[in-house]
C-alpha cells in the first residue's frame, strides 16, 4: 500500500441525514512488517460522537492487514503529566545532547535512569501512556521502558513496557502504552533500554501520563445475606471451618440490579483483621442459582491489619450483552475473621 486513511463513523449528528466521519492517515514508512500504532480518539472528537461509534472503515491502495484493534485509557485520556530526564546512562550507555546510544561491549544491562525524581512515586491503577519524540540517524532503533519499585536491587515490582521502533530522520511523536498495574504498585525507578545497538537515536521530550479513573456509575452493595455456613455480625465476617466450600455471602440491595461491565469497573471497600491476613473475591452471576451463567469472579485480595483502610479490586471489561443480577462475596481464608464495610460497585461508562 501508498496510502492507508482509518475512519471512526457514528450516526448523524447535524441533520443532514449522512453518518459523521474523520479520518487519520496512517505512516506507511514500514512496509512489509507488523506496525503498531496509537491513535488519540481527541482526532476524532470534534466530528464524531465517541460515544456512539458504530462502525469504522479503511481507504487506500493495495493489501494491509489489521489484528488486535482495541480503544482504551481513562475516557479522554486525561490525567497527571510527569516530564522524565533520562540523563542518568549505565553500564556503558552513552547520551550527548539527547542522542542515545548502546555501543557493543557495553553491559547487557545498560542503560538510562530517569534523574528528575520529583514525579516520584508513579502508579497506574488505571493504567498509563509514555509520549516522546524520536528520530535516528537512518538506521531504526527499537527502544523500551522499566518501572520499578526503587533502584537496584529493591526492583521488585517492576514492569516492562512492549518495544517501540523509532524510523525516520524527521523528528516525530511516538506513544507507547502502560496497562494498569493494579492499585497496590508504585514505582520510583524509571529506566529507558535501547535494544538495538551501534545505532544513535535522537529523544527528546518524555512525558510519563498517570491516566485518571474512568467516569462511571456507583452502586452500594450490601453483603448480608450469608449462606452455606458462612456467618456476618455487625459487618464482621467469617467462614468457619467445617461449612460447605462454596460458602459466602450475598448482595441483599437488589435496587442495584442488573449491573454490566462493558467498560470494566471496579469494587472499593474498607477492611480491617483480628490479626491474620484474610483474603477475599468476588464473583458476578447472570442471575442467582441456578440460572448463573455468564458469570466470572474477581481475583484475590488480601485484608492486613488491625486498622481499617480501604480497598479497590479491579473488574475487568465483560460482554456488552452480559448482565449480572446477582453478587456474591467469598472468603478464602477460614477461621479468620475481617470486618468489612463501605461496598461499592463502580461500572464504568
Amino acid at each position: 500500500a501508498t496510502t492507508l486513511k482509518f475512519f471512526l463513523i457514528s450516526p448523524d449528528g447535524n441533520g443532514d441525514g449522512a453518518a459523521e466521519e474523520k479520518a487519520v492517515e496512517l505512516d506507511l514508512t514500514n512496509l512489509g512488517q507488523w506496525n503498531s500504532v496509537n491513535i488519540d480518539l481527541s482526532h476524532f472528537s470534534d466530528v464524531v460522537d465517541l460515544n456512539n461509534v458504530f462502525q469504522f472503515k479503511v481507504e487506500g491502495n493495495g493489501s494491509v492487514y489489521f489484528d488486535n484493534i482495541f480503544f482504551y485509557g481513562g475516557g479522554s485520556g486525561s490525567g497527571d503529566d510527569n516530564s522524565a530526564q533520562f540523563t542518568g546512562s549505565f553500564g556503558g550507555a552513552t547520551v550527548v545532547n539527547n542522542v542515545f546510544n548502546f555501543p557493543s561491549g557495553t553491559e547487557a544491562w545498560a542503560g538510562f535512569a530517569n534523574e528528575n525524581a520529583a514525579i516520584y512515586p508513579l502508579s497506574f491503577p488505571h493504567g498509563g501512556i509514555i509520549t516522546f519524540t524520536g528520530q535516528t540517524a537512518g538506521t531504526d532503533v527499537d527502544i523500551k521502558f522499566k518501572f520499578e519499585f526503587k533502584p537496584h536491587p529493591d526492583t521488585e515490582p517492576s514492569y516492562t513496557t512492549s518495544n517501540v521502533t523509532i524510523s525516520g530522520t524527521e523528528a516525530k511523536e511516538y506513544t507507547i502504552d502502560i496497562p494498569s498495574q493494579g492499585t497496590e504498585k508504585t514505582f520510583s525507578s524509571l529506566l529507558l533500554y535501547l535494544v538495538t545497538q551501534d545505532n544513535s537515536v535522537t529523544l527528546t521530550n518524555f512525558v510519563v501520563r498517570e491516566l485518571d479513573a474512568p467516569s462511571g456509575t456507583n452502586y452500594s452493595a450490601a453483603y448480608t445475606g450469608s449462606f452455606g455456613g458462612a456467618t456476618v455480625v455487625n459487618n464482621v465476617y467469617t467462614f468457619p471451618t467445617g461449612t460447605e466450600a462454596w460458602a459466602g455471602f450475598a448482595n441483599e440491595n437488589a435496587g442495584i440490579y442488573p449491573l454490566s461491565f462493558s467498560k470494566g469497573g471496579k469494587i472499593k471497600f474498607n477492611g480491617s483483621t483480628a490479626g491474620v491476613d484474610v483474603s477475599i473475591n468476588f464473583k458476578f452471576e447472570f442471575k442467582p442459582h441456578p440460572d448463573t451463567e455468564p458469570s466470572f469472579s474477581t481475583s484475590n485480595i488480601t485484608i492486613s491489619g488491625t486498622e481499617a483502610k480501604e480497598y479497590t479490586i479491579d473488574i475487568p471489561a465483560q460482554e456488552a450483552a452480559n448482565t449480572f443480577s446477582s453478587a456474591l462475596m467469598y472468603l478464602v481464608t477460614q477461621d479468620a475473621s475481617v470486618t468489612i464495610t463501605d461496598f461499592v460497585i463502580t461500572s464504568y461508562e
